[in-house]
């Protein structure tokens, strides 16, 4: 198989599931390993004792595939294995589904309960990380505003991180030596820090993430006196403090995926 995978949030704590209904549907993204990600979707039915029955959804540009699955939740989580394909089309040839099985830890939010964790598939296919989200209360999504000009340009994906905190503070800095980069920075299309000038001093900023995949994408607005435009950014969350260093010119920018 080859895959792809709002409102304010004040608590975000793991529960235990013995005491929440999975039934319903659920949305979100499958990653896999050297592949990317593809949407992603659960339809649950209670048994009874723990049990549930119900169908998966994947879907990219290259296909989709409904299948049949069975699952159970625990004091460990909940843990589902899909047992056969029901539909499937493709518009790539050579591509194939598999069928996976997942372990997965239940986060309760305000709006939502979400299903996140490992799985892996049959025969050959490269594993990854599942994310998906049961809403409490649908949220809003309005288009963030994109400035035409970074749009046009390239985007390409430096690091993945998974992060359970809403609101994180990001430091931008030059790790190495001054040399003039002036930088913008984009969360979803949306300018979060505008026309900054890059220097050896960290600058402190806060995001404030939406549910699922979020893209922090770092626009060169010069090339300084070395090219390309460099940038460190130091994101603090969940207790962590991760370093990634971005480069960007006048037609390719560099990001951060984030799910949350």
């Amino acid at each position: 198989m080859k895959f792809a995978l709002s409102l304010l949030l004040l608590l975000c704590t793991t529960v235990s599931l013995s005491g929440q209904d999975l039934s319903g549907h659920w949305t979100g993204q499958l990653f896999q390993n050297n592949i990317g990600w593809y949407d992603f979707e659960l339809q649950l039915t209670a048994l009874g004792d723990s049990l549930y029955t119900g169908t998966s959804y994947i879907s990219s540009e290259r296909g989709s595939g409904t299948m049949s699955l069975r699952g159970f939740q625990d004091e460990d989580g909940f843990h589902f294995q899909e047992s056969r394909i029901r539909d499937e089309h493709w518009t790539t040839m050579g591509w194939y589904w598999c069928l996976k099985s997942a372990d997965l830890e239940l986060i309760q939010r305000q709006d939502s309960l979400v299903l996140t964790g490992r799985w892996k598939g049959s025969g050959t296919c490269k594993p990854g990380h599942l994310h998906l989200a049961k809403f409490y209360i649908m949220p809003v999504i309005t288009p963030a505003p994109v400035n035409p000009e970074l749009s046009a340009r390239q985007v390409e994906t430096r690091d993945l991180l998974h992060v359970n905190n809403q609101e994180v503070e990001v430091d931008i800095w030059d790790h190495e030596q001054e040399d003039g980069d002036i930088a913008s920075i984009t969360l979803n299309g949306e300018v979060v820090l505008k026309d900054h000038l890059v220097t050896v001093q960290k600058h402190t900023f806060k995001i404030t993430l939406a549910p699922g995949k979020n893209l922090l994408v770092l626009y060169a607005e010069n090339l300084g006196t070395r090219p390309p435009n460099t940038a460190a950014l130091t994101i603090h969350y969940d207790g962590i403090t991760k370093t990634v260093v971005l480069n960007s010119d006048k037609t390719k920018s560099e990001a951060i995926e984030i799910m949350h």
